[in-house]
Order: structure tokens, then sequence, then C-alpha cells
């Protein structure tokens, strides 16, 4: 197994889906390895309730922090990068009127609970 730690931008809101018994959250982070470097995608899954309340949290524009295991996919010559989340932090990220917000106590608190306390969870 591969872990991986990146902090990006969400791509396109957060797709909520079901996957059998289990719901599963689909997320596009783009990140940069350096200033003038190639922006690499990365394909997010995070499954189960943990997805379910991230959920509206996860729209475009927005900074996250993402830690999982990594696969790499190759297809017609294109290398596909995939996460699948253990953890994850909110950063802060665009209010619904575009501009920047900083990130509230709850999204700056780092828990195995997703980025916010564990108490928001409904579980």
């Amino acid at each position: 197994m591969i872990s991986i730690t990146i902090t990006g931008n969400v791509g396109r809101d957060a797709e909520l889906r079901n996957a059998g018994e289990s719901q599963v959250l689909g997320i596009a982070v783009a990140a940069k390895s350096g200033r003038d470097k190639e922006t690499i995608w990365f394909d997010c899954a995070v499954w189960g309730r943990r997805g379910e309340a991230l959920a509206p949290h996860l729209t475009k524009g927005s900074k996250v922090t993402v830690t999982g295991e990594l696969t790499l996919r190759e297809h017609n010559g294109k290398v596909y990068h995939k996460i699948r989340v253990h953890d994850s932090a909110l950063q802060g990220g665009r209010r619904d009127d575009g501009q920047r917000s900083a990130p509230t106590p709850k999204q700056r608190q780092q828990s195995s609970g997703g980025g916010f306390d564990d108490d928001s969870i409904p579980f």
C-alpha cells in the first residue's frame, strides 16, 4: 500500500452516490508539487457516513487536505491517480459569493472524523 497526503483545491462539487449498501463521495482534487510544476489531478473516494457528512462542505474551489491509499491506473497512455481517503481536513475556501473565507475552528481541527469534531458526525 502506498500512503499519500495531498493538499489542493476541489475541482468540482463533490458527488455522493450509492455503492451497494454504502455511500461513496467522489471528489477531484488538483495539487501542484511546486510553483511552475504541472497540476496533478487526484480522484478521491470517501466511503460511508464520513463521505455523507463531508459532501456539503466540498464544493468547487474549496481547499482540502486528504490522506489515504494511492493507486495508479493507466489507460490509453494516460495515468490516473486515485486515493481511497482515510482522513481529511477542510482548509477553508470560497464562500458562495466567491470570496475566500478563513477556516473555522472546526475546519482547522485535525481529527479522524474528517477535519471537524466527531460530535457533528451522525453516527
